[in-house]
């Protein structure tokens, strides 16, 4: 079916039984009148809705996203709408489209939870998975936050998360930014430590983590076995089958654009300059 058509159809559908609905104001939203402030909330409600279906989907791992198409998902979040939909009172007093989106993200993340259990993510997919959970808490998650969602032991989330502090050591010690030691990781284990370096050491390490997940997975892997596993350029070379001094070139150049991305924008967020 027609994806045009098919959300058309569900919002014509949803137009009809949510006009007495109680939704929450939108950011900027012009004065009109009580009709089309209706149908415009409920057109960002069902784009929010698919938004969210989306990023779920894309937080999955590779091999499962290859074998699973993505309108799968999105389809899943209008059927829960829908469904919601036809359960909601208004005199329960919650706003309806927040209410709506929250047991989406709910029966979603309980989707994703059951996948991960059944098929644990790999150390890679593990932190874009991570990255992706502090974008959306804002906040750094907890061991048994990933753990409850994955499905993954805590001793491997605690391993990635630690290998994420050496990167963060390592971009630190290499960056020609001085001002950048006064958070590095030596620094935030001794007693003379502010909580603003802690702050910013947290910050440091979440950015580290974005970069990783948006660098050519070709890159990210050499970065990931020299400096997280800590493997040898011999090593390296015979794993992507170039020569020794092929394989440390390749590291190096991914290393750099992992260290110019993370100093570019941690620039933007640290007055230490």
């Amino acid at each position: 079916m027609n994806d045009e058509v098919y959300v058309e159809g569900i919002f014509n559908y949803l137009l009809q039984i949510t006009k007495k609905f109680r939704f929450s104001v939108i950011k900027g939203e012009p004065e009109v009148t009580p009709a089309t402030r209706h149908r415009v909330r409920l057109l960002a409600l069902i784009t929010n809705a698919r938004r969210m279906a989306k990023k779920k989907y894309r937080q999955m791992p590779a091999d499962f996203r290859a074998v699973h198409a993505e309108d799968d998902w999105i389809q899943e979040a209008m059927e829960i709408l829908i469904s919601g939909s036809l359960k909601y009172s208004p005199k329960e007093g919650y706003h309806y489209d927040k209410y709506l989106l929250s047991i989406i993200n709910w029966r979603l993340t309980d989707r994703q939870r059951a996948i991960f259990k059944e098929n644990p993510p790999i150390d890679e997919d593990l932190r874009k998975y991570i990255a992706s959970m502090r974008r959306e808490l804002k906040r750094e998650p907890t061991p048994e936050e990933i753990s409850e969602r994955t499905g993954v032991s805590l001793e491997q989330i605690r391993r990635v998360l630690d290998e994420g502090v050496g990167v963060t050591r390592l971009i630190v010690r290499e960056s020609p930014a001085r001002d950048l030691s006064k958070c590095s990781e030596e620094d935030a284990g001794r007693g003379d430590s502010s909580p603003e370096d802690a702050l910013l050491q947290k910050e440091l390490r979440e950015i580290i983590m974005e970069c990783l997940s948006e660098m050519r997975s070709y890159d990210r892997y050499v970065v990931i076995k020299r400096h997280f596993e800590q493997l040898s350029y011999s090593e390296i070379s015979e794993i992507i089958q170039e020569a020794v001094e092929t394989a440390r070139t390749h590291c190096r150049r991914a290393f750099g654009h992992l260290r110019n991305c993370v100093l570019g924008r941690y620039g933007t967020r640290t007055p230490l300059q």
